[in-house]
């Protein structure tokens, strides 16, 4: 065998060694992972976790999900469940410490919010991935997040105080993350689950000073959900209104006083009494139109408010 042929031989050789480990990579990292993740779930999350299928491409940076499932503490109940969830994120970044994720996707997530008098039923969670300790040094890892996309999803609230049992559908989240700027930008839009209307909307916020400008558009939202809190104090058996509201505000997450208000809303057929057939308060429409409310420099500045035939039984 010639030197030239040992060379050819060798290089083939390396080469079918690196796509065979490559490709026992490929094969065996997915079961592994899935299999660790649902073995010391409950150890560092306190919660069981399944799942149907994972896949990971350590050589793409690509992660899958199938049918992924977060249970209640100590319990078989559902707590969020998504079809499927996938992440992009890149590998080489990882070098210079930046988590970037170019792309995250939640397909038709589904999740359940309790409250009771002790709390919620994610306060477990809060509590076990809250820092102990104030003089933590910062993470040498920058995380980035840039496309997010959340569709089609539902989210479900209980309150065992009153009771209340509501829940938003068609929940969708599209975002393109924070990429050159210091502010991060995202559409949202959702569905009334027991009755009409739907919301939607345009937020950006700057994650440096945390202010942020909200455009909300409100259509016939069903505002029944408020009967169990009226029902406490007046002690009516028969509440119905509809929201309709076109608003657009500037402030400040951390301070609430820091808000400036314009827009218009509006209720229509409202209703409190009795019985739909025995009312003691009723109106076809209330309306305002607002040119700039601001707490914060005491602007109150209404261009006009409307009362359209209200009944009134004493």
């Amino acid at each position: 065998m010639t030197r030239k042929q040992r060379i050819i031989r060798t290089t083939f050789i390396v080469i079918g060694s690196i796509l065979m480990f490559a490709l026992l990579i490929t094969l065996f990292i997915s079961p592994i992972s899935k299999y660790l993740v649902e073995r010391y779930d409950k150890e560092y999350t306190g919660r069981e976790i399944k799942m149907d299928a994972m896949y990971i491409n350590v050589f793409t940076g690509y992660l899958y999900i199938k049918n992924l499932k977060v249970l209640e503490q100590n319990s078989d109940s559902i707590f969020i469940t998504t079809k499927s969830l996938s992440i992009n994120f890149s590998i080489l970044k990882l070098l210079s410490k930046i988590i970037e994720i170019s792309e995250l996707t939640i397909n038709k997530p589904f999740g359940i919010i309790i409250q009771n008098k002790n709390g919620f039923n994610f306060d477990d969670l809060k509590k076990r991935f809250s820092p102990k300790k104030t003089n933590l040094q910062a993470s040498k890892f920058k995380v980035k997040i840039l496309q997010v996309h959340i569709k089609n999803g539902e989210l479900h609230y209980r309150e065992n105080l009153h009771p209340i049992s509501y829940f938003i559908k068609d929940v969708t989240i599209e975002s393109i993350g924070k990429q050159r700027s210091d502010s991060s930008a995202f559409q949202f839009s959702l569905s009334s689950g027991t009755g009409s209307g739907n919301i939607k909307g345009e937020i950006s916020v700057n994650l440096n000073t945390f202010d942020y400008r909200l455009d909300i558009n409100v259509k016939n939202f069903d505002l029944k959900v408020l009967h169990p809190y009226i029902n406490d104090f007046m002690n009516y058996g028969y509440f119905s209104a509809f929201l309709d509201a076109d608003m657009k505000s500037l402030g400040n997450i951390k301070d609430q006083k820091k808000i400036t208000n314009k827009g218009t809303i509006a209720i229509s057929d409202f209703h409190l009494g009795k019985a739909p057939q025995n009312v003691y308060l009723s109106f076809d429409n209330f309306s305002m139109f607002i040119k700039e409310i601001s707490p914060q420099k005491f602007i109150y500045n209404y261009d006009s408010i409307s009362l359209n035939r209200l009944y009134l039984k004493s």
